[in-house]
């Protein structure tokens, strides 16, 4: 189907370390969707020494490509990104 993203990555339930997405455009946005049920996960900007909320319902724009990021294991719940 048609779309103006260059691939889609569906994550369920898994840690993502620390990393750079080197198929990502370094002039370009990331959007990163959290879901899931229940989850408390934290998306960990490193570049800013930074940890966010990535709770169900979170959406983040990103530079992947330039930004170093990850998401430690959470406490609970059910987690899927749409990346």
């Amino acid at each position: 189907w048609p779309s103006l993203f260059s691939g889609i990555d569906i994550i369920a339930n898994r840690i993502t370390p620390r990393h750079q997405d080197q198929g990502s455009c370094a002039e370009a946005y990331d959007l990163l969707v959290s879901i899931g049920e229940g989850h408390d996960a934290r998306l960990d900007l490193c570049d800013f020494k930074a940890s966010i909320g990535y709770g169900p319902g979170t959406l983040v724009f990103l530079t992947g490509r330039v930004l170093r990021h990850s998401v430690a294991k959470w406490s609970r719940g059910e987690r899927i990104v749409v990346a």
